[in-house]
């Protein structure tokens, strides 16, 4: 059974003070609580607050495997990180094979923001990383062209266009909206097309 008996006071203050990090971070005590401690977010703000409050071993445990080797920044990444992400993804062939964004996490002993931000740095040093956008979506290495494609229209391009095609048409209204504002700005919506010849 987990006890106290291996924990000293010092590990605990650097749990609060890794809770308050976080909590300046992410700024929800909720968030806070369920991915720094697995608890609730009240469970958060007392450990933060309340210098008597002490956490349960298990919550300790939890913190000591996933978050105590986090620098201050837990949702950048790092080249090794990227090493690391793509050693467990480059096996994953196929949508069949996806691996979650949690799991990732939790193999990488990182948090799951910081997972995806990750698969998004190699995505643009060229990796071959699809994703799936569904409930339980994940990150897989398509079996084919074919299937690269596929990911790459339907869950890239497609939100992607249709985000600039909207930017597009509401700046043909822009001015009518803010008479008063300086014209003298950049159009995203002249881009559309260079974004198209592009891919």
């Amino acid at each position: 059974m987990s006890s106290l008996n291996d924990i000293t006071l010092a590990e605990i203050e650097s749990l609060r003070e890794s809770v308050r990090k976080a909590h300046r971070a992410f700024g929800s005590w909720r968030v806070v609580g369920r991915r720094l401690l697995g608890m609730s977010g009240a469970y958060a703000l007392r450990i933060a607050t309340e210098p008597t409050f002490m956490p349960t071993a298990a919550v300790i445990y939890h913190w000591r495997e996933f978050w105590q080797v986090l620098p201050d920044a837990p949702w950048k990444t790092t080249p090794k990180l990227m090493e690391q992400a793509w050693e467990i993804i480059k096996d994953r062939w196929g949508p069949q094979n996806a691996i979650y964004a949690d799991k990732l996490a939790y193999k990488l002993k990182i948090i799951p923001r910081r997972a995806r931000a990750t698969v998004s740095a190699l995505c643009k040093e060229g990796y071959p990383i699809c994703s799936l956008r569904a409930k339980n979506g994940g990150y897989f290495r398509p079996e084919s062209l074919e299937e690269y494609r596929k990911y790459r229209n339907r869950y890239v391009l497609g939100p992607a266009t249709d985000a600039l095609e909207r930017v597009r048409a509401q700046e043909e209204h822009e001015l009518e909206w803010f008479p008063a504002e300086d014209k003298n700005v950049m159009l995203i919506g002249e881009g559309i097309e260079q974004f198209r010849l592009a891919i």
